[in-house]
């Protein structure tokens, strides 16, 4: 309820991502991309709670506004504090996701034409998560790769909560089966990786349980790079 799972999910797969190709985890880059991720999915809940969103997240966001907007105030206080402390290309890059971020809220709640809400947080996930690690070359792949099982587990989530037609059940089924497929053709361990996570998915989203418990599973499956640390 805190809107700690997101975070999470980003610290798990930056430290994943590091490890698999690599690279050194910045202390500061890590803490800077947990208080931003924890920022937008704030603000985006506190957005949907104001147009009349009515799940028992988005509820609890309206409810608690004001607390929420003032931990927002200082959690970017601390990100304006940090940023003192990072090298010029990670500046550049964070403006470059800032504008991504801003296009993303822009689009999604002015609601000016139908943008697929699932897709654009996805891969703006996906890019914030990895990106800030600088791997040379950029590895495209697995960037895509995860925005899409992130954009899965969107999916997942808004139709075990009502927000996707029961008609499109199957066919996110089938997007699901694809998704694990493009994992092991990918190979590798990072994306062996990402086949459990979209497997879970499946899983989960044939599962007859409550909606509020595949909303909460449906983020613990994203952990998977926890059970794979001695590997990657």
């Amino acid at each position: 309820m805190l809107s700690l799972d997101a975070p999470i999910v980003a610290l798990v797969w930056h430290v994943a991502f590091a490890r698999s190709y690599g690279v050194a985890v910045v202390h500061v880059t890590a803490a800077l991309l947990g208080l931003t991720v924890w920022v937008i999915y704030v603000a985006d809940r506190l957005l949907d709670a104001a147009r009349g969103e009515v799940t028992m997240r988005h509820a609890f966001h309206g409810r608690h506004r004001r607390s929420f907007l003032v931990a927002m105030s200082v959690a970017l206080v601390v990100a304006v504090v940090l940023t003192l402390q990072v090298e010029r290309r990670l500046l550049m890059f964070g403006a470059m996701m800032l504008c991504l971020s801003l296009a993303y809220g822009w689009l999604v709640h002015r609601r000016v034409f139908r943008v697929p809400k699932e897709a654009l947080c996805g891969a703006v996930f996906s890019v914030g998560v990895l990106a800030p690690l600088f791997v040379v070359p950029l590895p495209w792949v697995s960037m895509v790769l995860f925005g899409t099982v992130c954009a899965a587990n969107c999916v997942v989530i808004s139709f075990a909560e009502g927000e996707i037609p029961e008609k499109y059940g199957k066919w996110i089924g089938v997007g699901l089966l694809v998704l694990v497929g493009l994992g092991v053709f990918a190979g590798g361990v990072i994306h062996l990786v990402m086949v459990g996570s979209s497997i879970g998915l499946l899983g989960l989203h044939y599962a007859q349980l409550p909606r509020e418990v595949k909303r909460v599973l449906a983020d613990v499956v994203l952990l998977t790079p926890v059970l794979a640390w001695s590997w990657l």
